[in-house]
Order: C-alpha cells, then structure tokens, then sequence
C-alpha cells in the first residue's frame, strides 16, 4: 500500500464543518441567518478512502477518476478502511439509516473484500493472488440487500503482489504517530530521532484518547500479533505523567500535574507484558505542563457550540457573531431524536471536559417548548414541542458542583418554533402503507393512498402463524421508527374465526391465530400516547383473513410443509442457500482466520423457500469437515443460531442436519449434501 502519513497537523472534521457554517454567519449582525440545507444524497460527488486517519484515495466524480491506485500483498488484509461518500468541498455528506454501501470486486480469485457488517461504510481489502483487478463502490438506497444506487464509481484499481523478503524492511517500525481523534498530535521520526511538535497539557488537565501507532518507513500504521505491547516512561511523573486503557495497550492519556517541563519515552515491546524487550524506543517527547491562564485566547476555551443530531448538525453557534446558524422547528406534541450539545473552540474543535462540568438548558417559556436531559446535567438532550408558538433554548456550560455552579459559557437562545401537525402535508416521515414481514417473506402489504391491501391471509384451523414484523412505511416504503409512546393496536371483525396474540402489550410483532372456518379481517392502527388511551394516527382497512380446515387427504398439494432446502441469514442479508433437488450451495463463505462471522440464523425451507416452524423435538446438528480450518458454535445446544470461527487458512465444509427426536440422539430428517463451502483466509 502507497498511502503516506506527511507527518502534518490535520484538523478536518469539526473545523470544516463548523468553520464554513461560521463564516456563513459573520455577515451583518442584523441579517437574520438562513437555516442550513439538509445534505441529501444528491449531494454526492465524489469518496473518500481513509485509513488511520489519512486519505488514501479519493474519487473524483465528475471526471470518474481516484487519485490513487491500492497495493496490497498476497495473504495480507489491510487495516479498517472507511468509506466516505463526499460533496463539492470535500466534506462527509450525512446520511440516513437506509442508506448503506455495496462493493464489488472485478476477480475476486485476486483481490475480495469484507465489512465490517452488512452495508457498513467500512471495509477491509484482501490479497488473493498476484494480478491486478477493480473495486466498484455503490451508495445504495433501501432496505440492504435490496436498494437501488444512488451514487456508483469507476472501479478502484487494485494490484497484489508477492511480498519481497529482501524489501527494505518495509513492515519495521520507523516512526511513531499520536492521534487524538483524527488528529495528528505530534509524529516521531526514526532517523531523525526528532518529535515534530512537542506536548503541552494545564495542570490538573487529562488529555483525551491518544492513539499510538508504530509505522513504517512510508509512514504505514503497523499491526502486531498478541505478543506486543506498549511501554511509556515519564521522565518526571511529578511534573507528568499517563496512563493506558489497558496494561500494554497502545491508546493513552497523559495528565498534567505541576508546572515544569519533562519527557515522555515510548517503547514498542515484544514479548510478555512486563517481562518483553524493546524493539524500537523513541526519544522522549517535550512535555511542557503550564498553569491555567483564565486571560488567555486559549484554544481549549469554549468559543461556540454545535448540536448534533446523529450525524446531522441540527445548528450551530459562534460565541463571536452572537448568532445560531438554524432556528429549531418541532411539531405540537413531538419530541426530538437525541441531541449531543457540543461545545467547541475557535477552530471548531469539539472540547472535553471534567466531571466538574456539566450542561444546564433553559426554556424561556416551557409551556411552548421545553427539554429533557438523557441524565442530570447530561449533554444530550430532547427537545419537546408542548404548544404553537416561538420561544428560546439558552445553552450554559455550567463548572462546579450540580445545582450550584457557575456558567463558563452561556449561548444568546436558539429559536425554537413549535407548529401544529399539518394532516395535509407530503410528509417523508408519515406512515402512507403498512408492510408485514415473516422473517425475510413479505405476507402482504397495505398502500394507504388506494386504501388496499396486496394479498389476503390464509391459516388452518388451530394453526398460529409464525412471527410476523409489521412495518409502518412512508411514501418510498421506508420502515419508519417511532418513540416510546407509539404503539401498535390490532383488531379482529370477529374472533370466533381468527385473533392474534402480540409478542408484548402494543408490539409491533403478532402472530395470526385460526379459530374456525370461516373469512375475517385484521385492523391495524399505529396509536399515539398512552398504552390503551391513545389516538390513531394511522389505520389500515381490514386484511382479509381466509381460515380452512386443514385437508389430510388433499394429494395434489405439493407438501409444502416438507424440507427441500436452506437459507443462511445474517440480519437481513441471506448468506447462503441450499437447493435440496439440486443437491448445490449458492455461495461459498469466507470468514478471517481467528474472527467470527456474527449471528447466522438457520432456516429449513418448504419448495417455496418459506421458512418452517418446527416443534421442541427438532433441533439443529451442525458438522466441520476440518475443525482445524473452522469450527461452529450454536447459541445453545441443538439452536437454529450459529456463529463460525475461522482458525487456520484453508477450505472445508459445514454439514447442516435438521435433527428429530430426543436432543443427541434423534435421526436426521434433511441432510445438506455437498456441504456448505467455507474458505478462511488470512487474519
């Protein structure tokens, strides 16, 4: 891999972010300030590829160019990788929960991929066999597995090559880089023995989080197996000194304690923690701890304050201008998704502060609008519209005991309009449709424009459906999520023929039950409020519900209560299928050597790839053909949950067996056979 740290300061993030918000703000005091844009997908141009902080490829949308080719090594998979899909400035666009990335590789005999999780913005690259090949990133809309593309590059080329053990000693460690964040606190350089920048902490002050990172002569972070360590000396820890996450471990805080000068010696050890040697010492870097200077233009003093919503900025404020960047605008009766209050200096650096500090909100009139705070003094909050009208938020940062401290920063008020709901408006966020869903199957959906449902509901008599998952969706059949006073309510025209039983009271999951032969229907009301006394907010006409007796005779059915194959699921992704009339496996899976593929539920499926219920007298056997490439764990004895573990490079099988009878004992009903492939490839 080419990437290079230059061993230059970065502060992008907060200070992009904020500063251009600042600058949009500076202008005639009297000038009232535009909302900002909310970023959209269409904001889109261009990716970045970030790794340990540093960019190491970015593409260029208009021109369908990346600035930069990926090498990777046979065997060798690199470090996390996020993925930044970016506007005209350069700037990360926020995205919402159903946007996710799909990648795709050219060969991947050469070169695959995995990530973190199904549709993460985060990815690591594998090297296969020398040869070059592409990888394609999509920004993907809907639900994962199955949403369109918003956004699609050319492919990033990719190039493995052998590794070459007369390299010039490429994986040694020649250097040293502290990040606090995305950060670059200060970088050593192994030929030089020369710090970049020295370290300056108050007294009585802990730094944040420094991540520590051992990197080669290209400036490439290093990985090390178990058996490395970290080792930090303080030349004086009367004047300062640190301390590590974990004995050993390679992130730190270093705390000021009197004023002076002294130096901290960093140490890569191999061996025991404790007992190891060093493989590489840097010279110590200049710590130089200071007292508190309540006059100074210190850049840790608060200067402004953004809210963040998720990813979203919601609005910001310059302490200079005086000014909020947005009004608030909630609706009567709503209350807010969680708010992060985030003080941050002049370079829009969001600061960190002691158990000493703590926030304090104040509504200039709550019978309009008011707050909830996650805990006393808590920097997130909610926002609560109680009536029309306009009133004020005023932000303090309050230092002292609870209750009684005094305010180091007091923001001017956020405008905070509260409105009435308007029925009539072409809300994203309005349920317009209903979506029932048995595991990954689609039961029926409700389109609440043409008022009708897409399929009825058949059941036997005695029968209890399986789990079903009903989803209140918007215009573009997004599942939309509600708070704590939403629940669902479900009601049967006539119960001597068909009820439901909820997993809780107001659970949005039943399960469909037959009473009696006979035709019904199923209201389903999305309700506001309190459990049992709330209003509708939105109510579907009934689904026709068809109850028949069950038919022993009937010859012609194709028994589709019989196992004819089996479906792997990993969330909602399908990992893998098995067609039991083709005797063949859809794909192969791969899994690092000493990780964990997560949770994988197992299904038996009837010819029309239904999932099956089966009774406590069923379970799951589960068999590696080489324990010593993968083994499977289930979540419990006989489970129709399991995890794989890759130990060791190489290819085996996974033999899946639907088991009937007493638990170790019983006979195997369906048998999957080839087995499952699995191949484990390099950590």
């Amino acid at each position: 891999m080419r990437t290079k740290y230059d061993f230059s300061a970065r502060s992008l993030g907060w200070s992009l972010a904020l500063g251009s918000l600042l600058l949009a703000a500076c202008g005639d005091s009297t000038t009232e300030p535009e909302p900002v844009e909310p970023y959209h997908a269409d904001d889109v141009v261009g990716v970045q590829l970030v790794l340990s902080a540093q960019t190491i490829s970015t593409y260029h949308g208009p021109t369908g160019t990346w600035s930069d080719e990926f090498e990777i090594e046979v065997g060798e998979t690199s470090a996390h990788i996020d993925v930044r899909f970016v506007d005209v400035n350069g700037a990360a666009v926020p995205l919402g929960e159903d946007f996710y990335m799909e990648v795709e590789s050219e060969d991947e005999s050469i070169a695959t991929f995995f990530q973190d999780e199904p549709g993460a913005f985060a990815l690591h690259i594998q090297g296969v066999a020398e040869g070059e090949t592409g990888l394609e990133f999509r920004l993907m809309h809907g639900a994962v597995g199955s949403g369109h593309a918003d956004f699609t590059t050319e492919p990033l080329e990719v190039h493995v090559h052998a590794h070459d053990d007369d390299e010039d000693d490429e994986g040694e460690p020649e250097g040293v880089v502290l990040l606090m964040g995305t950060d670059t606190v200060a970088t050593y350089d192994g030929h030089t023995e020369m710090w970049s920048a020295e370290f300056e902490i108050e007294v009585g002050e802990t730094s944040g989080h420094i991540d520590v990172h051992f990197v080669d002569h290209d400036g490439h972070a290093l990985e090390f197996g178990d058996d490395y360590y970290l080792e930090v000396e303080s030349a004086d820890p009367s004047i300062a000194t640190f301390f590590q996450d974990a004995p050993g471990a390679f992130e730190i805080h270093i705390q000021g304690v009197a004023e002076g000068e002294t130096g901290l010696e960093f140490r890569l050890m191999h061996g025991a923690v404790g007992s190891g040697h060093a493989d590489f010492t840097t010279e110590p870097l200049e710590v130089h701890v200071h007292a508190h200077d309540d006059d100074e233009d210190d850049e840790g003093e608060p200067e402004g304050v953004v809210l963040l919503m998720g990813t979203d900025t919601v609005a910001t404020y310059d302490g200079h201008t005086e000014m909020w960047s947005a009004e608030f605008e909630i609706e009567v009766g709503e209350t807010s998704g969680h708010i992060d209050v985030h003080f941050v200096d002049h370079d829009g650096h969001a600061l960190e502060f002691g158990e000493d500090y703590y926030l304090e909100v104040e509504s200039a009139d709550e019978s309009i609008a008011t707050v909830i705070q996650d805990a006393p003094g808590a920097f997130e909050i909610h926002i609560q519209g109680v009536a029309e009208g306009e009133t004020g938020l005023v932000f303090r940062l309050m230092h002292g005991t609870m209750g009684s401290g005094h305010a180091d920063f007091t923001t001017e008020p956020l405008e905070v309009h509260v409105h009435a709901h308007d029925d009539d408006e072409d809300d994203e966020g309005e349920p317009e449709g209903v979506v029932l869903l048995m595991g990954t199957d689609t039961v029926a959906t409700y389109d609440g424009h043409t008022e009708m449902w897409s399929a009825e509901f058949e059941i036997e008599v005695g029968e209890t459906s399986g789990h079903i998952d009903v989803h209140f969706v918007d215009h573009d059949g997004h599942a939309l999520e509600f708070g704590d006073d939403y629940y669902l309510e479900v009601e049967s025209a006539d119960t001597t023929i068909a009820t439901f039983i909820q997993d809780a009271p107001g659970a949005f999951e039943i399960h469909i039950q037959g009473v009696a032969e006979g035709e019904t229907g199923l209201v389903f009301r999305l309700m506001h409020g309190t459990m049992g006394s709330g209003h509708a907010d939105f109510t579907t006409e009934p689904l026709e519900v068809h109850v028949h007796a069950h038919d022993d005779d009937d010859e012609e059915e194709e028994e589709e209560g019989e196992v004819e194959g089996v479906v792997l699921v990993m969330g909602t992704d399908t990992v893998a299928t098995f067609d039991g009339h083709d005797q063949m496996w859809s794909d192969t899976l791969e899994v690092a050597a000493g990780a964990d593929t997560g949770h994988i539920d197992v299904h038996f499926v009837d010819h029309d790839g239904h999932a099956l219920e089966f009774g406590e007298d069923y379970y799951l056997e589960v068999e590696s053909g080489d324990t010593g490439i993968a083994t499977v764990s289930q979540d419990e004895t006989g489970a129709f949950e399991i995890h794989v573990q890759g130990v060791a490079q190489g290819e085996t099988g996974l033999e899946f067996r639907l088991m009937h009878g007493t638990m170790g004992s019983g006979h195997a009903d369906f048998t999957t056979d080839p087995p499952l492939p699995v191949r484990v490839t390099a950590p």
